[in-house]
């Protein structure tokens, strides 16, 4: 009887696990509609009501608290806020500027290279020969109008790069929603067999309990050896050993249990549900295309966000045309003819300009070239990431499919064992 509890246990342990898996693999192949009608049906609790939880209680609490998932959408919220960053590029520069200073009066002509950090100095010389370090105020302000209007193409590819990049971040949190989902199963899953392990344990020790008083009786009546009630007495103790042992395992799963559900520390318990019946044996759904996983989905993001940026540098290389205008006052303390002004302090001489500018950088082709070198060979390594991850999910679908079969062939023969073991305690 105890080698059938244990057995049974066992049975309905794994092949409720793997049901398990293979739904949580389903709802997240899927698109987000079928993923949340699977995982979320009407009337299940709403999360946290209480410290029981069903299997979907236990999933939605995973999802609204698991740090994991709060990261992924960060990232995403991120990702997102990049691409209104990269459509900033679209909009016009305008710079107000405005300084006042008080400096010496000596001019000079001349031109030095723009390498140096030295300040300008504009205007002619006051005299040729005033050599002092007399200051004079003086004042510049205004407003500097910039606005590129032809890059080809070059900021719609940034803007791609940035939504390809979304695209890869929203990938990345509907996988981590899987593995949250998949611990979160496993661990519900992991409580309910540790429950029914203590429970057979609990009724081993009843039934040795029972066994070694008997043993006792024979041998107090001197129809038994002396021997077979240490064997008995050590029969019990084993039994209590197990029992130990599984409410020791069934404590440790608990805690892993609320871990996996963001609520570590705190006390969970699993409503067992149809969990522990054995289920009526039917055929196995058909596994979607690999290539709409959630691990492959992000491989492919990466991709797309590879080319992206090979797009990028396809459009680095060409001239920027810019229209530029400008509105500026001067001030200062000196009159074009050298006589002393009243004041240098107000910026009382405007001017204005207004133009067309075209930059060409064209010794950028090099540093370009070796760019584009490197994000072909990213491009492969992600392509060869996206065969080894269908490769890796084909094989797992393989073994979980056999591992399937085997527990429906199990599941099919344990009312045999059930009846054997009822008629040998009756």
């Amino acid at each position: 009887m105890r080698q059938w509890n244990i057995c049974k246990t066992f049975i309905l342990a794994d092949f409720v696990k793997l049901f398990v898996w293979l739904c949580l693999f389903l709802a997240s192949a899927a698109p987000d509609s079928f993923a949340e009608s699977t995982l979320q049906p009407v009337g299940a609790p709403p999360p946290g009501a209480n410290s029981v939880f069903t299997i979907f209680s236990a999933l939605d609490t995973a999802f609204m608290n698991y740090p994991a998932i709060a990261r992924a959408k960060a990232r995403r919220k991120a990702a997102q806020e990049g691409i209104s960053l990269a459509a900033t590029a679209f909009l016009p520069r305008l710079d107000l500027v405005y300084q006042e200073n008080r400096a010496s009066e000596n001019g000079y002509f001349g031109t030095y290279l723009p390498l140096a950090p030295l300040p300008i100095v504009s205007g002619p010389p006051t005299s040729l020969k005033r050599r002092n370090f007399d200051s004079v105020w003086t004042c510049a302000g205004g407003a500097i109008f910039c606005w590129e209007l032809v890059d080809f193409g070059l900021r719609s590819s940034q803007v791609k790069v940035a939504r390809a990049e979304d695209a890869e971040a929203e990938a990345q949190t509907r996988l981590t929603r899987l593995d949250v989902a998949v611990a979160a199963a496993d661990a519900f899953v992991g409580m309910i067999a540790a429950q029914q392990k203590v429970k057979a344990a609990a009724a081993d020790v009843e039934r040795m309990q029972v066994f070694s008083v008997a043993v006792h009786t024979l041998v107090d009546n001197q129809l038994r050896p002396g021997v077979d009630a240490s064997r008995a007495d050590a029969e019990l103790a084993l039994a209590r050993d197990d029992l130990i042992a599984a409410r020791q395992t069934l404590e440790v799963q608990r805690a892993t249990f609320a871990e996996k559900l963001g609520l570590a520390g705190t006390f969970v318990a699993v409503d067992q549900g149809p969990f522990t019946t054995i289920p009526v044996i039917e055929k196995p759904p058909v596994l979607p295309p690999f290539q709409f996983h959630p691990l492959a989905l992000l491989n492919e993001s990466a991709i797309k966000t590879v080319e992206a940026r090979q797009e990028v540098l396809k459009r680095s290389w060409y001239p920027h045309i810019f229209a530029q205008s400008v509105l500026q006052g001067r001030g200062g303390g000196f009159n074009p003819g050298g006589s002393l002004a009243r004041q240098g302090y107000l910026p009382v001489i405007p001017n204005w300009a207004a133009g067309l500018t075209a930059t060409f950088p064209v010794l950028d082709i090099f540093e370009i070239k070796a760019k584009q070198r490197i994000e072909r060979a990213r491009e492969q390594a992600a392509r060869a990431t996206l065969d080894e991850t269908i490769q890796r999910l084909k094989g797992e679908g393989a073994r979980a499919r056999a591992l399937i079969d085997g527990a429906e062939q199990l599941a099919a023969n344990a009312p045999t064992f059930l009846k054997a073991a009822r008629d040998t305690e009756t």
